[in-house]
């Protein structure tokens, strides 16, 4: 399904798709709250919710990430996908602990409803980004007399020779 959560992702707007996504993925963890809060939670509906949660997650990572890096400079993408990564992993590990501690005080179903708050915190952050804008091609100087190729001219200006 990656290959086709890929395509989807190139052919969708990115900010949409990944905004859509992250409500999807927000609306899902609502549910799991509310089944776990009504004790109505049960092996079927947890294989549908996983299953839901996959298939957005298909198109979810791919949009997420390369939104990211839209978002800053061409040169300063490494950076950013190493910094992506590490937010990422800490994340897990964060988010793990904090999970643990609102099961405990206040049971599944807050940590749930937590979780859907924190999709839903981040649907709506990704309309406001702005992505850096790509930097302009190369302007062409018409050919010089007799040698029949352009050259190409810096984004600065006119070369001076």
């Amino acid at each position: 399904m990656g290959l086709l959560g890929g395509a989807a992702v190139d052919a969708w707007p990115r900010k949409l798709t990944a905004a859509v996504s992250q409500a999807v993925l927000g609306l899902v963890a609502f549910v799991t709250a509310a089944l776990v809060a009504f004790d109505l939670l049960n092996v079927v509906s947890l294989m549908v919710l996983a299953a839901v949660t996959g298939l957005v997650a298909t198109v979810d990572a791919p949009a997420c990430a390369l939104l990211g890096n839209d978002l800053v400079p061409p040169d300063d993408v490494p950076s950013a996908i190493a910094l992506g990564s590490v937010v990422s992993s800490a994340g897990r590990l964060i988010g793990v602990a904090c999970a643990g501690v609102a099961v405990g005080t206040l049971g599944t179903a807050a940590a749930y409803a937590a979780n859907g708050l924190s999709f839903l915190c981040v649907a709506a952050v990704i309309p406001f980004l702005r992505p850096t804008r790509a930097r302009p091609p190369p302007r062409i100087r018409p050919p010089r007399a007799g040698t029949g190729s352009p050259v190409p001219v810096p984004a600065t200006g006119w070369p001076s020779s």
